[in-house]
């Protein structure tokens, strides 16, 4: 039995693999000049985050009243694996600065 998505999920993964680059490369920027702010920017960044995932995705995955589970599994398993990529990849960054 083969479930067609509402979205393409390589999209999905392009664009949390790029937000998750920009996002570290953002909070390196900020700890070069800004080490006590840095913190403070990645917090931001994820709301940043989120929002344009709400606002390129807006038509294909919320346009939809209610996912199906194995949707609603598709987009949280990308989500929490570039997140802990992500939240790792930028608490090592800052216990070294």
């Amino acid at each position: 039995m083969t479930t067609t998505l509402s979205f393409k999920l390589w999209q999905v993964y392009v664009f949390h693999a790029i937000a998750a680059f920009l996002v570290y490369l953002c909070v390196e920027i900020t700890a070069d000049k800004l080490p006590n702010q840095a913190g403070y920017a990645y917090l931001m960044l994820m709301f940043f985050k989120i929002g344009a995932f709400v606002l390129i995705f807006q038509e294909s995955v919320f346009a939809k009243e209610s996912l199906l589970k194995v949707e609603s599994v598709a987009l949280v398993i990308p989500l929490f694996l570039f997140l802990i990529i992500e939240a790792i990849a930028v608490a090592r960054l800052l216990n070294s600065k």
